[in-house]
C-alpha cells in the first residue's frame, strides 16, 4: 500500500548517525528507481504511521519532495523491530547497537539467551555490544560516526573512568592509532593489579608496576597500581586462566578459555526448565556428554570466571531443546508406512554385513545424538571408546568359546563377506600347537583336524582371532549376532570410574540408581575421593551397566 508522505512520522530509530554520502547514494537510487522496499510503519491511536524501520528511505522520500511512499504495516516491539530491521543492514555502527539491544535486554528482564534469540544474534555479538555501554559518550560518538574500529571502543570500554577514556580517545584519533597500538597505549590504564588473576607476588618490586614508579604515573593511576608491561601481563592472566581451566577438566569433559579473539560462539548455556531448556532427564543425561563442560572466560572485565554448565554442539543443543517442546500432534499416522521395518539383531541371509548398529534403537552410546557410530566418535572420549571395544572384544571372544557352533558360523560370515583376512595367522598356529595338530602340508592338517576332531573348535578359534582387527561396526555385529548381557561378564570397578570426569561420574550413577544410595555431598569431593567412596560404599553393582558400554 501506499501512504501520503505527510501522514507519516519517524519512530524509535536506534542509528544516530547518517553518513552523508550514503544518504546521497540512497537518494539517487530512489530518484531513479524508485523505494523498492516498502518502509515498515505501525498505525498510531491518531491515524498516523509511525515509522518502524526504513528512516534513511523516508529522509530521501522528503529531500525528493515524494507525495506518496510504499509502505507495509507491522506489529511488534518498536525498539525490537527497528533495532533488527537495521542491524541486518550494513551500515548500522555497532554503537549504535548497543544502545537499542540495552533496550532489549532489559525487556527480557537481563535474559541474555533470549534476547539473542529475539535479535537474530549469537549470545556472545549481544555480550559484546552490551559491554560497549561502558563507553563514554564521546567514544560512542566516534564509533557512531567511524572515527575509531569497533576493537578500539571495545578496548577503551575496559578503562574505568570515562575521563581517562575521553583523554586516550583524543591520542588515538590524533595519532590514528591502530587497534594494536591502542592496546600498548592502554596497558597502563586497563592491567589494574588489585584486578588480576595470577599470582601478584613477583609484581611487587617489578619496575613495570606504576606503584614502584609512582612519579612517573601520578597523573593517570592516583593511587592504584597498573602494569605497563602488557605482553607480561596478558601472558600471566592466560596462564592462570589455563590453569584455572585445566583443574576443571577433573570435573567436566571439555573446557575452553574464551577470550575477544574467539569471534564465533559455537556454544551456550545448558539449561534444564524454560523455553530453552532440555529437560530434567536429558539435562542429566547431557552430564556424561564428552561435549558437555564449562568455559574460563578471558575477556576484559570477566577474566578468570568461570560459567558451568556449557553445550558444545549447537546442532545437539537445538535437537534436544525442539524434542523437550514438540510440536502438537494434530492426528496420528497410521497406514503400512508407519510400521517399523528394522531386522531383529543377527546374522540374515547376507551375513554380518546387514546387522548394523542401526538395528539397536536403544541410544547404547551415552551421546546426546544417538547411536550412531559417528555421534559415538564424536561425544565419548577416546579413552572409553577403547575400554568399551575391548571390554566388547573379551565378551565375545567367551561366548565364542562356550558356542563353538556360533563362532564358527561367524567365520563362515566373515569368508562370505571378504574378511577372512582380519583372522590372525600366528594366533591360529599358536592354537594348532597347542593341540598337537600338524600342519607340515594342506593334507597333513587336514587329515589331522579331521582325525582329531578339531574343525569345530578349529573355526571358533580363528573366528575369535579375528576380533582385533574388525572395524567397530563389525564387532558391534557380531555382539547383536550373540546377543551376550554385558552384566555377566563386567562389574563397575575403580579402573573404568577413573577414566571420566566427575560430571560423567554423577551421570553414570543417576542412570544406574546409584546416586539415590550415596550422600549428595559425596559429588563435591575430589574425583580420587568420590571414586573411593562410591567403591567402598558397599552398594552391589552386579548387572548394573552404563548405556555407553552396551552394544
Amino acid at each position: 500500500m501506499e501512504v501520503v508522505v505527510s501522514s507519516i512520522v519517524e519512530g524509535v530509530n536506534p542509528r544516530r548517525y547518517f553518513d552523508e554520502e550514503e544518504m546521497q547514494e540512497l537518494t539517487r537510487s530512489i530518484k531513479a528507481n524508485g523505494i523498492l522496499q516498502p518502509i515498515a510503519v505501525r498505525q498510531n491511536a491518531e491515524g498516523k504511521y509511525t515509522i518502524m524501520a526504513g528512516h534513511r528511505r523516508f529522509r530521501a522520500a522528503q529531500t525528493l519532495k515524494l507525495d506518496k511512499v510504499p509502505v507495509h504495516l507491522v506489529d511488534g516491539d518498536e525498539d525490537e523491530i527497528a533495532l533488527i530491521e537495521n542491524s541486518v543492514r550494513a551500515d548500522m555502527s555497532p554503537a549504535e547497537e548497543c544502545e537499542a539491544a540495552a533496550k532489549i535486554l532489559r525487556k527480557m528482564k537481563g535474559d541474555m539467551v533470549e534476547a539473542a534469540i529475539h535479535l537474530g544474534w549469537t549470545e556472545d555479538k549481544l555480550r559484546r555490544r552490551v559491554a560497549l555501554s561502558a563507553c563514554s559518550q564521546k567514544v560512542r560518538d566516534a564509533l557512531a560516526e567511524r572515527k575509531i574500529k569497533l576493537g578500539i571502543a571495545e578496548l577503551l570500554a575496559t578503562v574505568p573512568e570515562t575521563e581517562n577514556q575521553d583523554k586516550a580517545l583524543e591520542k588515538i584519533v590524533a595519532n590514528n592509532l591502530s587497534v594494536v597500538e591502542v592496546k600498548h597505549f592502554l596497558a597502563k590504564l586497563t592491567q589494574k593489579l588489585s584486578s588480576a588473576i595470577f599470582d601478584r607476588a613477583e609484581c611487587a618490586q617489578c619496575r613495570f608496576n606504576t606503584a614502584v614508579q609512582s612519579s612517573l604515573f601520578s597523573e593517570l593511576v592516583a593511587d592504584d597500581s597498573f602494569c605497563t608491561n602488557a605482553d607480561c601481563f596478558s601472558k600471566k592472566t592466560e596462564e592462570a586462566a589455563n590453569i584455572k581451566a585445566e583443574a576443571l577438566k577433573e570435573n567436566v569433559q571439555t573446557v575452553r578459555v574464551v577470550s575477544l579473539q574467539d569471534t564465533q560462539e559455537n556454544f551456550t548455556k545448558l539449561s534444564e526448565q524454560g523455553d530453552h531448556g532440555v529437560g530434567c532427564d536429558q539435562f542429566r543425561s547431557c552430564h556424561s556428554c564428552a561435549k558437555y563442560g564449562a568455559v574460563v572466560w578471558l575477556t576484559p572485565g570477566h577474566e578468570g570466571e568461570v560459567e558451568q554448565d556449557i553445550c558444545f554442539d549447537l546442532d545437539c543443543h537445538a535437537q534436544k531443546v525442539a524434542a523437550a517442546h514438540p510440536a502438537p500432534v494434530i492426528a496420528p499416522t497410521t497406514g503400512p508406512d508407519s510400521v517399523e521395518t528394522g531386522a531383529s539383531p543377527g546374522l540374515d541371509d547376507d551375513g554380518l554385513e546387514n546387522a548394523s548398529c542401526g538395528e539397536n534403537n536403544q541410544d547404547n552410546t551415552g551421546s546426546c545424538c544417538g547411536s550412531s557410530t559417528h555421534a559415538e566418535t564424536q561425544f565419548i572420549s577416546s579413552a572409553i571408546i577403547e575400554y568399551r571395544r575391548n571390554l566388547w572384544n573379551m565378551v565375545a571372544k567367551k561366548m565364542i568359546a562356550a558356542d563353538l557352533e556360533k563362532g564358527r558360523t561367524i567365520l563362515l560370515a566373515l569368508v562370505i563377506n571378504g574378511r577372512s583376512s582380519t583372522t590372525d595367522k600366528y594366533k591360529i598356529e599358536s592354537v594348532l600347537k597347542k593341540y598337537d595338530v600338524q600342519s607340515s602340508s594342506f593334507e597333513a592338517l587336514c587329515s589331522d583336524i579331521d582325525s582329531k576332531d578339531m574343525a569345530l573348535r578349529l573355526s571358533a578359534a580363528s573366528a575369535a582371532t579375528a576380533f582385533d582387527s574388525l572395524q567397530h561396526s563389525e564387532v558391534q555385529s557380531i555382539l547383536h549376532y550373540l546377543r551376550p548381557n554385558l552384566g555377566d561378564f563386567w562389574k563397575m570397578d575403580a579402573d573404568y570410574l577413573k577414566l571420566l570426569t566427575k560430571a560423567q561420574i554423577r551421570a553414570v550413577c543417576d542412570e544406574l540408581g546409584i546416586s539415590e544410595k550415596l550422600e549428595s555431598k559425596v559429588f563435591t569431593d575430589k574425583k580420587e575421593a568420590l571414586v573411593k567412596t562410591i567403591m567402598e560404599s558397599g552398594i552391589d553393582f552386579a548387572g548394573l551397566v552404563p548405556a555407553h558400554l552396551n552394544y
